[in-house]
């Protein structure tokens, strides 16, 4: 399916790896001039070497998005990079895994300036140049903002604000012709969920054992591929999808399923 894509400038916020970078790579594919973020300049260049065989239609940035004045800083280089800017996919993430009970205030406030404020001050900023062609905002939430957590309940209190905002701008931006919709992954294969099973690792199980207990509540017992989310994100994206905005789609191999929501 051709997505129209082809030449529009995206910026992907945590584009190095996960689905940040299958994202990535998912709008290049489809003709896209992306600038993607990482939290450091190391990550950045990692992610430089990778994308090399896209040449100049690639560029990264390094930056740690809960400090104030990088999410500007970002979209003012991706800008400047590319002559403007017409996506905005929002998925810079917390990575630190701790049970309630070790999840301190300073945790409490990383992850709500990382997720939520970070998120706001992107677009923000990107929105006096996603209005001038109409455009698209994808937020990244996360199956925990629908689905209560016993280990760690802040994450989903965090995703839920992010989808609360999602709704927010969808209305707001309607009449200027950006989309605004979230994407609600469940277990997906990315470091996150290899640190997850090194944690139970750590606990005594192998590692079919933590995989079992991973994939217990998923009714397919499917991990998802950040490739599948990005196949989702690159859709939601398309301006032939101009009626859909303030959604969320959940892919999360029917996990929502097991729970009413």
């Amino acid at each position: 399916m051709d997505l129209d894509l082809d030449g529009r400038v995206a910026l992907v916020t945590g584009g190095t790896r996960g689905i940040g970078r299958a994202v990535a790579l998912a709008l290049l594919n489809e003709g896209c001039r992306v600038f993607v973020t990482g939290s450091s300049p190391e990550s950045a260049e990692r992610a430089r070497q990778q994308f090399s065989e896209f040449g100049d239609r690639f560029d990264v940035g390094a930056g740690r998005l809960e400090e104030a004045d990088t999410p500007g800083r970002l979209v003012t280089a991706a800008v400047e990079r590319f002559g403007e800017l017409n996506l905005v996919v929002n998925n810079a993430g917390f990575y630190a895994y701790k049970t309630y009970e070790e999840f301190t205030r300073a945790d409490w406030i990383s992850l709500i300036e990382m997720k939520l404020i970070a998120y706001e001050s992107v677009i923000r900023t990107a929105i006096p140049h996603l209005v001038r062609r109409g455009g698209a905002i994808v937020n990244v939430a996360g199956i925990a903002a629908l689905i209560p957590f016993s280990e760690t309940p802040q994450v989903g209190a965090v995703n839920a604000g992010v989808l609360a905002i999602t709704r927010f701008f969808a209305r707001r931006l309607a009449r200027q012709h950006v989309t605004v919709n979230a994407v609600t992954p469940g277990l997906v294969r990315t470091d996150r969920y290899e640190m997850r099973l090194r944690r139970l690792e750590e606990r005594g199980m192998s590692r079919e054992e933590a995989e079992d207990q991973l994939t217990s509540d998923i009714p397919t017992r499917h991990v998802i591929d950040p490739a599948e989310v990005a196949m989702v994100i690159a859709m939601l994206c398309s301006p032939r999808l101009k009626g859909l905005t303030g959604s969320n789609l959940i892919i999360d191999s029917g996990r929502s399923l097991m729970t009413r929501i």
